[in-house]
């Protein structure tokens, strides 16, 4: 009911587009049957007295003509500027909307949304710009001759009364089987879109792990319940153009005789006879094609309550808080008795009860096992996810209240996964930061150990990345990642194991540099390690386990104790050193 009720209230702006083009097709309808009426009277005037004012009649005629052009052009701006601002009011709040989706939302439905924004978009735009003016036109067609056959005789109105009722509500029945088979098509293409997505992002695993079949199998599934789903479509569709055939030739039948009575019964003059033939030809043409229109439109209609579906989408909340400057003495983020559980597994929490502060100039690196909640508590720091319970603060204030866009102007962010947009590597290292200078783009290329590679290129920063940055390889993606995050020159800088794809000796120059600028810029810098080799000179770690916060402390302190995160530590020094006795003994 609230789809039906937004694409109301969607069609109501720019309004008085619509009402010119109704107007005008009434007036176009009037202009038909003005023009039917001259002839119908023109010929009973020569049955009657011979005489016909040729030259009068051609100058009516061809006024009508050009008052019906002049219509139709006006007519046609009209509908298609009405069409046109509905879609525009549409895409802006698609576009509006996709900037403020939950994360959540987002993970979950990528195929949906995609396929809302390809396909459903589309045909949104043909529901506007074509199927709804069809409808309106026609029912305005339908209704001015409908008046004016009545007008003319009133049996031969009331024959066409009787005769179309019985086949549209036939109509309807099918348009509502089509309606419910549009769906399932639509949630089908979801699901195939996704298939597709997985095939193609995860060609690598695909491949090594030969499971080319086994999605191929999916993908086919799939296709083969969209393939039945269209036969059942086919089927019900024919049967509409059935209907339609049906509803052009009935009515002209028995219409057709009731004319010839009503001539016979002197109660019709030839005239208004051949008045009626050029009117109802006009009508059953319409009456004929409006149930296809609804057909359309009802399948069409589809897309616009998805699209629809897509806008009331849960969003990330926003207050209105945030600040002019950053105070010094402030703690910079806080993590007070946070839990967190995603909504489909709510018997287990991902994090639990989780009370740490992080201070202004310092390096702090947040460690575990596999599952731990390391990941997880990224999402949190970024905002991307919320606290079932506790409190997440930023500079001493509940994350809640801040304004999302000022509270992530606070931070740059490097992802596991590093994303690199189909441009130039100049462009990629701006975002965050279209102000940056090229000396400090280069200084942040070079701490982050990606300068001399980019300098090697044909064109250097002019270079364009490619597609997900198919130019570079994994860990150059990430250095590239890195310097971004240095360009945009943020107070905080979070990263979730940036360093994964990098060997041990880049890893430590980057947590090297990250430190230094910790020190020099009272940056306040937050890595989710990867190799804990690497971080042993951090200011201070976090050690999670289980989603619990078990162990905080400096590298050499938590070695002392001999816990959970020495035991971590442990085992990774026993894995490289068996790595080292490999490679020995291979030489």
């Amino acid at each position: 009911m609230k789809n039906v009720q937004l694409f109301f209230k969607v069609i109501t702006k720019k309004v008085y587009l619509l009402i010119a083009f109704v107007i005008l097709s009434y007036m176009t309808s009037q202009i038909v049957a003005t023009g039917t009426g001259l002839i119908s009277d023109s010929i009973d005037a020569v049955l009657v007295s011979k005489v016909l004012e040729i030259k009068s009649l051609l100058m009516q005629i061809s006024l009508l003509i050009l008052a019906a052009m002049a219509c139709s052009i006006i007519k046609k701006i009209s509908i298609e500027s009405y069409s046109i601002s509905l879609q525009k009011i549409y895409r802006e709040k698609i576009i509006y909307k996709l900037g403020k989706l939950k994360y959540d939302y987002v993970n979950k439905n990528r195929g949906e949304i995609i396929t809302k924004l390809t396909s459903d978009i589309g045909d949104l735009g043909k529901f506007l710009s074509e199927n709804l003016p069809d409808i309106i036109y026609s029912l305005v067609m339908i209704i001015t001759f409908s008046i004016s056959i009545m007008i003319m005789n009133y049996r031969l109105m009331l024959s066409i009364l009787i005769c179309y009722p019985v086949v549209l509500l036939i109509g309807d029945k099918l348009s509502k089987r089509l309606n419910e088979l549009a769906k399932n098509r639509k949630g089908k293409y979801d699901e195939l879109t996704d298939a597709v997505m997985d095939a193609v992002g995860g060609i690598e695993i695909e491949r090594s792990y030969c499971l080319y079949e086994e999605l191929t199998n999916r993908i086919n599934i799939i296709a083969k319940c969209i393939l039945g789903n269209e036969y059942k479509r086919n089927t019900y569709q024919a049967m509409a153009n059935g209907l339609q055939n049906l509803i052009k030739w009935f009515p002209n039948v028995v219409c057709t005789i009731i004319a010839l009575v009503e001539v016979l019964a002197g109660r019709l003059s030839v005239g208004e006879l051949m008045g009626f033939v050029v009117l109802f030809v006009k009508l059953s043409s319409y009456m004929s094609e409006l149930p296809a229109y609804i057909n359309d439109g009802r399948e069409l209609f589809v897309s616009v309550n998805r699209i629809e579906q897509l806008l009331e989408a849960p969003v990330e909340k926003s207050g209105n808080y945030y600040l002019k400057e950053i105070y010094e003495g402030r703690d910079v983020v806080g993590l007070k008795n946070v839990t967190y559980r995603y909504e489909d597994n709510s018997s287990r929490n991902v994090l639990d009860s989780i009370n740490v502060t992080f201070k202004k100039g310092t390096t702090n690196a947040i460690v575990g096992e596999s599952g731990s909640g390391k990941s997880t508590l990224f999402k949190l720091l970024c905002g991307f996810e919320r606290p079932v319970n506790g409190t997440y603060e930023l500079y001493g204030v509940d994350f809640n209240k801040w304004q999302l866009d000022k509270a992530r102007e606070l931070f740059a962010i490097v992802p596991q996964n590093s994303f690199m947009f189909p441009e130039s590597v100049y462009d990629n290292l701006r975002y965050g930061n279209e102000e940056a200078t090229m000396e400090q783009i280069i200084v942040a290329c070079k701490s982050a150990g990606i300068y001399e590679r980019i300098i090697s290129l044909p064109d250097k920063f002019d270079t364009i990345i490619g597609e997900n940055g198919a130019e570079f390889s994994g860990g150059e993606k990430q250095r590239i990642a890195i310097a971004r995050a240095l360009v945009k020159n943020a107070p905080i800088i979070l990263l979730d194991e940036p360093t994964s794809a990098l060997d041990v000796k880049t890893e430590s120059i980057i947590n090297e540099t990250m430190e230094e600028i910790a020190k020099k810029h009272d940056k306040t810098i937050i890595i989710i390690a990867h190799r804990l080799s690497t971080i042993k000179n951090v200011n201070r770690i976090i050690v999670l386990h289980k989603g619990k916060l078990v162990e905080d402390g400096k590298h050499n302190e938590l070695i002392k104790n001999n816990g959970f995160y020495a035991s971590l530590y442990n085992k990774e020094y026993i894995e490289k050193e068996g790595e080292n006795h490999e490679d020995q003994d291979s030489l």
